[in-house]
């Protein structure tokens, strides 16, 4: 039998589009403090490199924020397959972020 103790310290994070979905849970192995946590997102954050279609991709969603993927896809040209991974990876790497809902949402970037 599991400990509930346990099953209340575990909160996941759901995610979902029509394709697929993620579940984002914390390690609870892990001990560093909050501040750390931040300080070490944000050195990350200052070392990231985009490549030449994700800075493409983050310049269109600075211009027109409130764009779908189908209209970027459009606009850049590319598969719908290559503009969900993209986004998919910005998303995961807190490089853009979806406000709002998904029709009368935008996107913010955080460089």
């Amino acid at each position: 039998m599991h400990d509930r103790r346990m099953c209340s310290l575990v909160r996941g994070v759901f995610y979902s589009d029509r394709v697929e979905f993620t579940v984002t849970l914390k390690n609870l192995n892990f001990s560093a403090s909050e501040n750390e946590a931040k300080s070490e997102a944000k050195n990350e954050a200052e070392n990231y490199r985009l490549t030449e279609l994700e800075e493409r991709l983050c310049n269109l969603l600075l211009e027109y924020p409130e764009l779908t993927q189908s209209e970027i896809r459009e606009r850049l040209d590319l598969s719908r397959s290559k503009v969900q991974r993209m986004m998919r990876k910005l998303t995961e790497d807190g490089i853009i972020i979806r406000e709002g809902s998904r029709r009368k949402g935008y996107w913010t970037i955080h460089l």
